[in-house]
């Protein structure tokens, strides 16, 4: 099974317990979320909101079958690479949003757009093959995951910050680039 196939059913497993949930396809390159909860792809989605032809996140909420589940389409068209004013605008609608659960469904890869969104939960899930390649996938992403958290930590602090990239930046033999 899929990342898109366990966030869908991962959304109606939670509705069905009687939680309100959303759903958000935010795999910005490649969406297709709808066809899991089979929705057709016709509603207005997160390309609309972010190219400012939506102006509220929540007037993309579409309601499923399933009682107490939404869920915000993604995009038909390429929209991977965002702006960053774009993002943070989408992560505060995001976290503005009232339901128990909020399920992201995320692209593959350790993008900041990907970080940022998986950074956004209080807790998350990933989704992997028992196959060498997928699970070391997996593991950079915790790794760039960890590293930009601790990064983040560090924004006001200028010395620190530049000292933690120093420290990053330096092959894992102690060595250097």
């Amino acid at each position: 099974m899929g990342k898109t196939q366990i966030a869908a059913n991962l959304a109606i497993a939670l509705a069905q317990a009687g939680k309100s949930t959303v759903v958000v396809d935010l795999d910005l390159g490649g969406s297709n979320l709808q066809s899991h909860l089979g929705l057709p792809n016709r509603h207005a989605g997160l390309g609309d909101y972010l190219r400012a032809r939506t102006a509220d996140l929540k007037d993309l909420l579409v309601e499923t079958s399933v009682d107490g589940l939404r869920f915000i389409p993604g995009d038909s068209r390429i929209m991977a690479n965002i702006a960053y004013q774009q993002k943070r605008r989408l992560l505060r609608h995001l976290l503005a949003i009232e339901a128990d659960y909020l399920v992201l469904d995320l692209s593959a890869g350790s993008s900041y757009n990907n970080l940022d969104f998986f950074a956004l939960a209080p807790s998350g899930m990933l989704v992997t093959q028992p196959e060498l390649s997928s699970l070391m996938n997996m593991l950079s992403f915790l790794k760039q995951h960890m590293l930009r958290r601790i990064r983040q930590e560090f924004a006001t602090e200028h010395r620190m910050r530049q000292e933690f990239d120093a420290l990053t930046k330096r092959s894992m033999d102690g060595s250097g680039v």
